[in-house]
């Protein structure tokens, strides 16, 4: 894992030879077989620049930026208490280890390997194309709502620049008549005081991340159903409930109040701006380079619309509905069970229809060295069977989400389901299509579209002179 994050700050490694960044040479070195002499591309033909990460550190701390996001806040921990409290740690740990730490090492390998979008990688196995095209649905709505989080918490934070927040009191004109000043109960009175309680590595981070804000918030929510004499359960909440009710509502008993509160917001919008820019990026890039001709050049413009469109859609998260429309797009459209599909089919495309093996020497020829035989047993049985075990236990456990008491109709579950396929049937939905279009018989169409015979230093350099005729260079 060290290796791989050392040679993101230079470059790829296969074999002998090194593949410098267009940044940092006059000459990039092309192969035209495995056996051939390197032959060398000027400069002013070379495909546009990928950017390359300035020192380890910058990688390292990029990467943790985007593991770690909202959910660990507000999502792990109610999860936790939900499932056991401390017994949950146990199964978390285990299916942290077996699926959580090896799948990301591989995507993070797939990725340094390839060094292209999302789409283009999975010329690995062309029949499980689909994925990209799942994975940038997936992001399409993820666009749409979550910056509506980072706009709830730069609200929050300079409102809590003031010596008085504004929830403290029920005396607000959007106050409903549901909001009861915490003082109007009189077992609050006997209040006293409250007690405020390298790849490998990132995932290290983010478990962390999420236990410790597991320890926080549920200290403070701990307190909040002591002090209202109310079980755990009505206080603790998944979601905004959690971050912009719970959370602030206990701060507002800490001396300094505002301080916390502005300290507590800027995390949130610090640890989700981070997420939105580089799964923004990741939709973006896997895009443009499916369609270089058409999008590269017109690369800002393409950004900017995408932006347009996905405010103009966020706004009904806004409107005075919007949180239930909110909750539908969290709750469906990139749920645990549609990521849960996807990872299941990653782990086959790269394990079992390009070969684990292969795959395995790709990151020795990028590396230096084989790593433990243990990421191959989990990329071909662990992996595969937790994430598809797990996505059949929560459609079996699947009930209709409703928000505080609010049931929602039937066409609400319609549309959500509808936000959910749209990404899990681009997986059948391509393999359909890319066999019926497949000329040949059978066993042909198999050996076309299933299994590739290259290894990835082959692939890596077809894949290259590919991209070099789409942008006209060859």
């Amino acid at each position: 894992m060290e290796a791989i994050e050392r040679d993101a700050d230079k470059g790829d490694t296969f074999g002998d030879h090194y593949l410098t960044p267009a940044t940092e040479s006059l000459e990039m070195p092309v192969f035209r077989s495995q056996d051939q002499q390197i032959q060398s591309v000027p400069k002013e033909s070379q495909l546009p620049d990928r950017g390359s990460w300035a020192s380890k550190l910058d990688f390292i701390l990029s990467v943790v930026g985007l593991a770690i996001g909202l959910g660990n806040v507000w999502r792990f921990p109610y999860l936790c208490y939900k499932n056991g409290g401390g017994a949950f740690l146990v199964p978390y740990l285990l299916a942290l280890f077996l699926a959580g730490i090896p799948m990301f090492f591989m995507e993070l390998a797939l990725g340094q390997m390839l060094t292209i979008g999302g789409l283009g990688v999975f010329k690995i196995a062309p029949i499980f194309k689909g994925i990209g095209y799942a994975a940038a649905v997936m992001s399409c709505w993820m666009n749409v709502y979550y910056i509506v989080i980072l706009a709830w918490a730069i609200f929050y934070f300079f409102m809590s620049l003031r010596s008085d927040v504004p929830w403290r009191t029920c005396n607000n004109y959007w106050n409903t008549p549901n909001c009861v000043n915490p003082y109007e109960r009189k077992d609050l009175l006997c209040w006293d005081r409250v007690s405020a309680l390298n790849g490998t590595m990132t995932r290290i981070f983010n478990s962390s991340t999420s236990m410790f804000a597991g320890f926080v918030i549920f200290s403070v929510v701990g307190f909040m159903a002591h002090e209202q004499q109310r079980p755990v359960a009505e206080v603790a909440a998944s979601g905004p409930g959690l971050a912009f009710l719970a959370y602030p509502s206990a701060v507002l008993q800490l001396p300094g109040a505002p301080l916390w509160s502005c300290l507590f917001f800027f995390m949130l919008l610090l640890i989700g701006l981070d997420s939105q820019f580089c799964t923004m990026e990741g939709f973006i890039t896997a895009v443009i380079d499916e369609w270089p001709l058409l999008l590269r050049k017109r690369k800002e413009i393409f950004i900017a619309i995408v932006c347009a469109l996905s405010y103009l859609v966020g706004l009904s998260c806004i409107s005075q509905g919007g949180m239930y429309v909110f909750q539908i797009l969290d709750s469906y459209a990139v749920s645990g069970f549609c990521l849960l599909f996807l990872i299941f089919f990653e782990c086959i495309s790269v394990s079992w229809a390009f070969g684990v093996n292969r795959f395995y020497d790709g990151i020795k020829d990028m590396i230096g060295y084989y790593p433990l035989a243990w990421w191959k047993f989990c990329w071909a049985i662990t992996t595969p069977c937790i994430c598809i075990g797990v996505f059949f236990f929560n459609l079996v456990q699947w009930t209709p989400i409703k928000y505080l008491d609010y049931e929602y109709p039937w066409w609400s579950h319609v549309f959500g389901w509808f936000t959910a396929l749209s990404s899990m049937l681009c997986i059948p939905g391509y393999m359909i299509w890319l066999w019926m279009n497949t000329e040949g018989n059978r066993s042909q169409k198999i050996h076309q579209i299933v299994r590739i015979d290259d290894d990835i230093k082959t692939l890596r350099l077809k894949m290259q002179q590919e991209a070099q005729k789409k942008h006209g260079i060859i």
